[in-house]
Order: C-alpha cells, then structure tokens, then sequence
C-alpha cells in the first residue's frame, strides 16, 4: 500500500521489518527489490532478488522480477 502512495520510504521499512520477522521467506524480500528497482537501484535490487531466490527457487513472478531489472542494467 505504501508503494502505491508512493512512499517508497515507508515500503522498504515495512518490507526490511517484515523480513526480519519472517528471515526465510521470500515475500518481503521480493517486495523490498521491487521497490529498490523502482528507484533505479538496480544493484540492490537484484541483491534482493537473489538472496529471495534462495528461499523461492521456483516462483516464476519472482525471476521475472530478477530478469526485468536485469535487462534494465545492461
């Protein structure tokens, strides 16, 4: 919801907090390199990703995500 207001801030705060709460799932981490790719960060962003893609080898949104920004890059 932050992110759709905009508050990128406030996103990655939410999603850093909720990734400490849930350290083995890839939720928040994904949420959180969404959010740094929108901010064009992209190295960050896809350090996100990866480290998500230890815990969610197979979701297909998730490598999406990694290859959208990865192509951004290049």
């Amino acid at each position: 919801m932050l992110l759709a207001k905009g508050d990128m801030d406030g996103a990655i705060a939410n999603f850093e907090s909720a990734h400490k709460k849930t350290a083995h799932f890839a939720d928040a981490l994904k949420g959180w390199g969404d959010v740094l790719a929108r901010q064009g960060k992209t190295k960050a962003a896809l350090a996100k990703f990866h480290e998500a893609l230890k815990y969610a080898p197979n979701w297909k949104a998730l490598k999406q995500a990694r290859d959208a920004v990865a192509k951004q890059g290049t």
